[in-house]
């Protein structure tokens, strides 16, 4: 009676060596605003599947995940899924990269950034970056084995093909070969923070420079892909260690159409999702273990690939919408 999703093929795929498989989680955005009252598309499975039905008469389709968020799901859940799992790795020195991929006003933003009070402008409900920032320090100054440790932000966007630097003015850098073998930026500013205040202090004023604009979708649709890079180094009786862990919030992933975008709107939308589809490429070789990763046919997979391959950790989160006025493309059409 369920069909079987292609995402959960690619999922349950082994990768070659000792590669680590992407985890991917979904997560439901509460039925609010203009969704409230209307019918709901999924139904949970127990925890990790997500039932639809694209019609009243037409067969359920099952997709299966790692985790299913449901809509009544809270911030500590998912970082406790997700950001332990990410700190615990930088801990041991490897590399993490979390996406939130999804439609605008699914509720990527709210997973990675959280929510604030409007008056006081103070997290009421935190989400993965400022409780990463938080625990990093937490966790690295109660290390009694660690010496010394140094935490920096580089803030980068991917806006129309260009890479802009959010801590720069927005900048444009390029991204080059570093020594290790990976790629960086070294023309962007890396802003070295003494605690976590000062990390999310110089986080906001990054995204006070990020590119958005109207669409049928949102207000402040994000036009850009934003790459937040914490680095940490440390000093320890064995030696030196560093990691890194990627957070990625992309811009929206809906057509034009559904977005209502014109002129340089519309333009942006074209590279938004020409990026996507890139991304998406470099996701699908990694789940399947394909010998060629194409980090190099995008500069967003490029800036990412250190925390991609190999024993480094990814994280999807994809942001769902429970309306049916607002179903995923690919939910629709079975192709997630």
């Amino acid at each position: 009676m369920a069909a079987s999703s292609k995402w959960q093929g690619a999922m349950a795929a082994s990768t070659k060596g000792k590669a680590t498989r992407p985890r991917v989680y979904a997560r439901l955005r509460p039925m609010f605003g203009r969704d409230a009252g209307q019918p709901e598309l999924f139904t949970v499975v127990d925890g990790t599947s997500l039932d639809y039905r694209k019609e009243e008469t037409s067969d359920i389709s099952r997709f299966t995940f790692d985790k299913v968020f449901g809509m009544d799901s809270k911030q500590e859940e998912v970082f406790t899924t997700i950001g332990e799992v990410a700190l615990s790795s930088l801990r041991q020195g490897f590399n993490s990269t979390i996406l939130a991929y999804g439609q605008t006003g699914s509720g990527k933003t709210f997973s990675m950034e959280g929510a604030k009070d409007k008056d006081t402008g103070r997290y009421t409900q935190p989400g993965l970056i400022p409780r990463l920032f938080e625990q990093i320090f937490i966790k690295f100054r109660s290390d009694e084995t660690i010496k010394s440790f140094e935490m920096s932000l580089q803030f980068i966007e991917l806006y129309n093909e260009q890479l802009q630097d959010l801590l720069g003015k927005r900048k444009v850098v390029d991204v080059s070969m570093d020594p290790s073998g990976g790629y960086q930026c070294k023309d962007a500013v890396r802003h070295v923070c003494k605690d976590a205040l000062e990390a999310q202090r110089v986080y906001e004023q990054g995204c006070a420079m990020r590119a958005t604009a109207a669409t049928k979708m949102n207000e402040a649709s994000s036009r850009s892909h934003a790459l937040l890079q914490i680095s940490v180094n440390w000093t320890e009786q064995k030696g030196k260690s560093f990691g890194v862990v990627n957070l990625v919030d992309l811009a929206g992933s809906e057509g034009l159409k559904k977005s209502g975008a014109e002129g340089q709107n519309a333009k942006e939308g074209i590279k938004i999702n020409l990026s996507l589809c890139k991304l998406a490429l470099t996701v699908k070789c990694l789940a399947e273990g394909a010998t060629h990763i194409p980090y190099r046919e995008s500069k967003l997979t490029m800036m990412l690939a250190k925390g991609l391959g190999g024993s480094n950790m990814l994280h999807i989160i994809l942001a769902l919408s429970n309306s049916r006025e607002q179903v995923h493309p690919l939910i629709a059409s079975d192709g997630l």
